[in-house]
């Protein structure tokens, strides 16, 4: 399969130098949108400076994918090839991303992933108990660890509540650093014993939330699934929450602004302006009521660290709710 890929490319390769070099003909991409339903073309000779510059963009694009699939070790990341030339994408990793969608698999119908071997590179961490992640079973003794690019989730066996998953969304890393280390401190939970944590560092990429996302399609086919998010109180916490794309309800479990003043701030006109659009953008959405308390309070709430362990205190509570209310 990787050597007809690379077989295709190269005569997309040759195609273009043969009309670049040998004769006057422009060389223009047609590639695809999303949906496969619009036709986008990028010119060489374009009037436009930045339609040119695009068109380099996807010429150099095209090398460094065929270059990548010529060597020997062909798995790779999306980042690797941002890294091979940083400059041409504008210091910008998503350029480098897009493009290669683009031409990969809007335009051919190929998988960056499964047909070239390039996966989304790794950021999101991963901690929990019971489920089973290639092979190798989590448990709470060890570290979080970075969400691997090929994974094969299974479900494991518990002494208590093995029918019931949680998996906990934290937007913090640092939140979810002190939860993993409390809990590893501890020694086990009690009350469950099947729990996965998971962090984006902020907005998830798109590895995480592949993860996340057949997490739950494996793991709800037999198990109870608890799924809450623990992510501050305000749009860009709804927003982070939001973009995990959740094939279940993904329940805002924390921090809520009435129940929680430690971390309690004003808000900017700024802020405002932003709580005021996605409530007009969002008007049925679920997190109305928390969002429509921020403007008039003035106030938003960040999920912070704090001392004697009680956030983590507070994140088990919510937990032990939640497991015993849903």
């Amino acid at each position: 399969m990787l050597y007809q890929r690379l077989a295709s490319l190269l005569r997309i390769w040759e195609s273009i130098k043969v009309a670049m070099l040998e004769s006057d003909y422009e060389v223009v991409f047609h590639l695809l949108d999303k949906n496969r339903s619009k036709s986008i073309f990028i010119s060489q000779f374009s009037t436009t400076s930045g339609t040119n510059s695009k068109f380099i963009l996807y010429v150099k694009t095209l090398k460094l994918l065929i270059q990548q699939l010529k060597l020997k070790s062909n798995k790779t990341t999306i980042r690797d090839i941002y890294y091979k030339d940083v400059e041409l994408y504008n210091k910008n990793q998503s350029n480098c991303k897009n493009i290669m969608v683009s031409i990969v698999e809007h335009s051919l119908s190929w998988s960056l992933k499964d047909d070239l071997l390039i996966s989304a590179s790794q950021k999101g961490l991963l901690y929990g108990n019971g489920i089973i992640i290639n092979g190798q079973k989590l448990d709470y003794s060890e570290d979080p660890f970075l969400i691997p690019i090929d994974f094969n989730i299974t479900y494991g066996t518990c002494a208590k509540y093995e029918k019931t998953l949680i998996i906990v969304v934290f937007e913090k890393e640092a939140i979810f650093k002190s939860f993993c280390n409390y809990i590893k401190i501890k020694g086990s939970l009690d009350s469950f014993e099947n729990l996965v944590a998971i962090t984006g560092k902020g907005f998830p990429d798109y590895l995480t939330k592949e993860f996340y996302q057949n997490l739950i399609n494996t793991c709800s086919k037999k198990l109870r699934i608890v799924n809450l998010a623990f992510v501050d109180s305000d749009v860009f916490g709804i927003n982070i929450m939001k973009n995990y794309h959740s094939p279940i309800d993904l329940v805002h479990a924390g921090v809520h602004l009435l129940e929680y003043t430690y971390g309690w701030l004003n808000i900017t006109n700024r802020d405002f302006q932003l709580l005021q659009n996605f409530l007009i953008n969002n008007e049925s959405s679920k997190y109305s009521r928390e969002l429509t308390r921020g403007m008039l309070l003035f106030k938003k709430c960040e999920m912070n660290l704090l001392p004697n362990d009680s956030i983590n205190e507070y994140i088990i509570e919510k937990i032990e709710f939640y497991m015993n209310h849903k």
